[in-house]
């Protein structure tokens, strides 16, 4: 089975245009992101080592947030309930997160202590976890991670490229924005310091400004809307490996 990155990008794109809630499943996880992140500062002293402890901490919470608003798109795709009586939820089915969210990101770090390339590899071979962990209650968190290895075998690329089409554009509006900014400071800057004409000071002073606000509002406007778009896609993407994978282990075999 071929992935069809287009259809895919289409299907996301009726899902959340058909469900608001997706919109919701991202602010969510920025509340929650944040407001996690202030408890545990709170809790902690401001030591330079607890510094080290907060920020591993906060990275563990945000992977553990990221799980389950994965696992949130899934259920929006396949129009499930919330909550449902099928799945046997228990404090072991939801702390097993946990330790597949610490191994996961600590094979992700020291891959990227070698280079950048491997950690992001490794990234991508890790990203059907929280799906097969809420598909399969049997599995512990090591299988789920060989799990994902295998089901991302030879689509790495094909996921990386689906990230890319998404998150560009609001990158480049972030970065043009920065850049407008940034011309606007200093030609600030030199004015301040008597370097540049008084009269060159008008419109084209304050159009820098102006732009580099738009540019970067628009980023972040571009940002939600493929972000939402981007957990609908990559959730659509798991369920097409996994019939791929499904197909292979019922195909006879001679």
């Amino acid at each position: 089975m071929i992935i069809d990155r287009k259809t895919i990008k289409i299907k996301a794109n009726e899902v959340v245009k058909n469900n608001s809630i997706t919109y919701g499943l991202i602010v969510f996880q920025w509340i929650m992101t944040y407001v996690f992140s202030l408890i545990v500062i709170a809790l902690f002293p401001q030591t330079d080592f607890m510094q080290s402890i907060v920020i591993i901490i906060n990275g563990l919470i945000s992977s553990m947030i990221a799980f389950f608003i994965a696992i949130g798109g899934l259920k929006v795709i396949r129009d499930e309930d919330w909550i449902s009586k099928e799945e046997k939820w228990s404090p072991y089915h939801v702390l097993r997160y946990f330790p597949a969210a610490l191994l996961s990101q600590l094979y992700i770090f020291l891959w990227t202590l070698l280079l950048i390339v491997p950690g992001i590899i490794k990234a991508l071979s890790y990203s059907m976890l929280p799906y097969i962990l809420k598909d399969d209650h049997s599995v512990n968190a090591k299988e789920a991670i060989t799990r994902s290895r295998e089901m991302m075998n030879g689509n790495k690329l094909e996921l990386f490229i689906l990230y890319i089409t998404y998150y560009i554009v609001p990158f480049l509006l972030g970065v043009a924005g920065a850049i407008s900014l940034g011309a606007f400071l200093f030609r600030f800057i030199s004015l301040l310091g008597g370097y540049g004409a008084e009269t060159s000071a008008g419109s084209s002073f304050f159009g820098f400004f102006l732009l580099g606000i738009v540019l970067l509002i628009a980023s972040f406007v571009f940002y939600l809307r493929n972000i939402t778009r981007c957990n609908i896609a990559v959730a659509i993407f798991y369920e097409t490996l996994k019939e791929k994978r499904d197909e292979e282990l019922n195909f006879p075999h001679f």
